[in-house]
């Protein structure tokens, strides 16, 4: 879990000011670490929250994940969305 969350937090690292990220923990359902957010001025928080992770048991249902992550995507204003 130590080594996801690094991984999270350093692909966040490399985002700019203007981008937006939103964080979720999955196992059998999706748990919302970080609301879609512009990581200007919230960049440490947000890092400080990923870090944090825990890995709570449950088996990871990505499907359930990826449909989180997607309706999230699609509240943000940026034309790039990853």
């Amino acid at each position: 879990m130590r080594l996801a969350n690094e991984g999270a937090a350093q692909a966040i690292e490399l985002l700019g000011d203007f981008d937006a990220v939103t964080v979720f923990a999955v196992d059998t359902q999706p748990h919302l670490v970080v609301p879609l957010t512009t990581l200007s001025g919230n960049r440490q928080p947000i890092l400080d929250a990923v870090r944090r992770i825990q890995s709570l048991g449950g088996g990871i249902f990505v499907y359930e994940g990826l449909k989180a992550g997607w309706a999230e995507l699609q509240k943000a204003q940026q034309g790039q969305r990853h």
